[in-house]
């Protein structure tokens, strides 16, 4: 008896000093790699915010799973997506929670991401607007455009620095607008871009750009005569679908963002970027339900077929290959094109794919894609999208 229960007082020490030591290691592991704990235990995420996955009666069964796979390949604890059918009719899904696990409301139609270069087609969009209304033209250059002076002797080559070429990221300037704590030049002092270095991509390529879409922003302002924000709320109605545009890394008003796959920012070290200058290239925020009612009414109004992409030599069957005005094409196999464009901010992903019926799918999360680079889980997400939404 006495020995049995000497056993016993052993084992639970034995087990006392084990729990301690797990918990010091975990206590040591959250000190020094918080991030690298929460990623580890993003399964643990993931699961909860799966059993509060919801969508609409209508939507299809592909969209619900394609919920399921934004969890686990793009890794967003909260997230979003919409379709619009051919019909214009809007099917929707929902999942997590707005800010911390089962203290915070949960994920709702009309809970706000931040859209990142979602905002880019709608820039463009306004361009071709201006385009058709025989306001611009694609070929108008920007020097010419803002009245500028060429530096004499110049090495630079500004008849490539048109407006078709800007959307195309075919040509445009060298530079960034995503600088901590920095104001960039544009959109503040336009007068700066004959000083830039300026590129022309090799037939077929491309060079992505946010500096660029800055640009298209001023050349929509020049010919608006008011600022892009202004212009934007009223070319697009932005108010009527609940988009606005993000003045900070977070606020009450958006969906929180999770910082736990991103190299650098975190909940203490917050990104001080220029919010007013990123406005035309990933200045815009809503639901993917306002996102992509927005977008179906766009295309359905006046682009039609108008932002594919016009360059045969570029190779659709890889990624981010073959740029057009808007999007770009992407076809994994044969009789499956669609056009996306992808979109990031720190703590946010989001896609938005149109196909060949002009039907409209977005995703929005509130992670970033782990290795979002690369693009090896975007492709991974797309190639499960298109078995269904390529088909007519």
């Amino acid at each position: 008896m006495k020995r049995a229960l000497t056993k016993a007082v052993v084992f639970k020490v034995v087990a006392f000093i084990v729990l301690l030591t797990l918990l010091a290691a975990s206590c040591h592991f959250w000190t020094v790699d918080r991030k690298g704990v929460l990623r580890a235990i993003y399964p643990i995420s993931g699961f909860l915010a799966s059993r509060t996955i919801e969508c609409s009666s209508t939507s299809p069964s592909w969209q619900r799973e394609l919920m399921s796979v934004g969890l686990w390949t793009l890794r967003a604890p909260a997230s979003q997506s919409a379709f619009v059918d051919s019909k214009g009719k809007l099917h929707h899904c929902e999942s997590g929670w707005t800010g911390e696990v089962f203290r915070s409301p949960q994920v709702t139609k009309d809970s706000k991401f931040q859209y990142g270069s979602l905002t880019k087609p709608l820039t463009s969009a306004m361009v071709i607007k201006l385009i058709i209304d025989g306001r611009l033209d694609s070929e108008s250059n920007l020097i010419d455009l803002f009245g500028l002076d060429e530096p004499p002797e110049s090495g630079n080559r500004f008849d490539v620095l048109t407006v078709g070429n800007l959307m195309a990221y075919r040509s445009g300037v060298l530079g960034e607008i995503f600088m901590d704590g920095v104001t960039p030049w544009c959109p503040y002092s336009i007068e700066q871009l004959v000083r830039q270095q300026t590129w022309m991509a090799e037939d077929g390529a491309h060079r992505y750009s946010n500096l660029n879409y800055c640009i298209l922003g001023e050349v929509v302002s020049k010919i608006g005569g008011k600022n892009y924000r202004d212009i934007a709320n009223n070319m697009l109605d932005l108010d009527s679908y609940g988009i606005g545009f993000v003045n900070s890394p977070k606020s009450e008003e958006w969906v929180v963002p999770d910082y736990r796959f991103h190299d650098f920012y975190r909940d203490d070290v917050q990104p001080s970027f220029d919010y007013f200058a990123i406005s035309a290239t990933a200045g815009m925020g809503g639901s993917a339900s306002a996102y992509a009612s927005l977008m179906y009414n766009i295309l359905e109004g006046y682009l039609k077929s108008d932002f594919g992409s016009e360059n045969e030599s570029c190779d659709a069957k890889n990624i981010r290959s073959c740029y057009g005005y808007l999007f770009y094409k992407y076809s994994p196999w044969l009789n499956s094109a669609i056009n996306v464009k992808e979109g990031y901010m720190p703590g946010y992903s989001s896609v938005v794919v149109v196909n060949d019926q002009g039907e409209v799918f977005v995703w929005l999360g509130n992670s970033d894609t782990p290795n979002a680079k690369a693009g090896e889980s975007m492709e991974k997400f797309l190639n499960i999208l298109a078995q269904s939404f390529s088909q007519p």
